[in-house]
């Protein structure tokens, strides 16, 4: 299975950070959004929420 992923937007403030990312794939897309930290070793996911829309 084939897909495409990117980044369409994100915000930083500080050490935080927030976003949006879309898997597409032939007949659905995944929406990802993400909540993260900037950690001593990098940036780190502390959480996300997710949708799937069905192409029609």
């Amino acid at each position: 299975m084939t897909r495409s992923t990117q980044i369409v937007t994100y915000t930083t403030s500080g050490t935080a950070a927030q976003a949006r990312v879309e898997s597409d794939y032939a007949t659905f897309k995944f929406i990802d959004y993400f909540n993260l930290l900037k950690m001593d070793d990098g940036w780190k996911i502390v959480s996300k929420i997710f949708c799937r829309e069905d192409k029609k």
